[in-house]
């Protein structure tokens, strides 16, 4: 936690043009064990000031996402998995910040999901 002091004062208070990005976020590397695990980083960068955060679910929205957030102005975290997920959005999609997708319909149950937990997240519903 101790680079999130560099973000904080030196990235974010000064609104500067930064982008960040993570790989191996949330339990990726799950078999490692609880130290390997980063899940408090999505917590942590969405109280930063000024800070937008990505979190794309397969490899369509990582290549959507990682263009718009390229070319954005300001702060971004792109956090990611790792490689090997399978494509869950096979239609076009148009990357909209902050935008929900519904990815599957259903009656008794919602499901929210963020990032590389959308194939588990389906095989539950």
């Amino acid at each position: 936690m101790w680079c999130l002091e560099k973000i904080r004062n030196d990235v974010c208070y000064h609104n500067l043009n930064v982008k960040i990005i993570a790989v191996g976020g949330g339990l990726a590397y799950g078999t490692e064990g609880y130290t390997h695990h980063a899940v408090e980083d999505l917590a942590v960068m969405r109280a930063m000031t000024n800070m937008a955060v990505v979190v794309p679910g397969d490899p369509v929205k990582t290549r959507l996402e990682t263009k718009a957030f390229v070319v954005s102005d300001g702060i971004c975290y792109l956090r990611l998995g790792k490689t090997g997920k399978s494509v869950i959005h096979h239609s076009l999609l148009i990357f909209v910040p902050g935008e929900i997708i519904k990815v599957k319909q259903g009656r008794n149950a919602l499901i929210i999901n963020s990032g590389n937990m959308l194939e588990v997240a389906l095989d539950a519903a």
